[in-house]
């Protein structure tokens, strides 16, 4: 798989999508063999709602269908830095900035790419390589994306049942 190819696939139609709506519509979604599986609605509304319930199934998920590879693009807040030495949370912060993510989760590479936004429109990508057991003497970082941190084996009709449970 040429997860090069297709990272910057995914940033020109991220890029193009953002130019023609004005935002981007968060989506998650495992390639396996070739094949993409979108992750239902009800599992990726967590990822607003509750990251680390998101976090969790999708990992259960990458146990069960053991894919390739897992993409997670979405519009997020962040902050530059931390403001009077305290950690605010981005969603409450009146200096939060905008920007769109795209993180890429293989089980040898984890790569996130990074545009803010200014003024309705996207900046350059960054590129923040999280982990990479492709070069040697590379630092592993852990984060949150599940490829390398398996939990159990649900069926993934079990996980759109618990995400469409949740919270009522």
């Amino acid at each position: 798989m040429d997860i090069e190819k297709i990272t910057n696939q995914l940033k020109k139609g991220v890029e193009d999508n953002y130019r023609k709506h004005g935002s981007v519509t968060a989506v998650s979604f495992m390639i396996k063999n070739g094949n993409m599986v979108i992750l239902p609605a009800p599992i990726l509304k967590l990822f607003t709602d509750d990251k680390d319930k998101f976090y969790e199934i999708v990992r259960s998920m990458v146990k069960s269908i053991q894919p390739d590879a897992v993409i997670l693009i979405s519009e997020v807040w962040f902050i530059l830095d931390k403001e009077n030495g305290v950690f605010e949370q981005p969603s409450k912060s009146k200096n939060r900035r905008e920007a769109v993510l795209l993180t890429v989760d293989t089980k040898n590479r984890q790569i996130t790419y990074f545009s803010e936004i200014r003024e309705k429109k996207m900046g350059e990508w960054k590129t923040f390589s999280n982990f990479d057991k492709t070069k040697p003497n590379k630092t592993e970082l852990r984060g949150n994306m599940p490829l390398r941190d398996f939990i159990d084996s649900k069926s993934p009709d079990e996980y759109v049942q618990e995400a469409q449970g949740y919270g009522r």
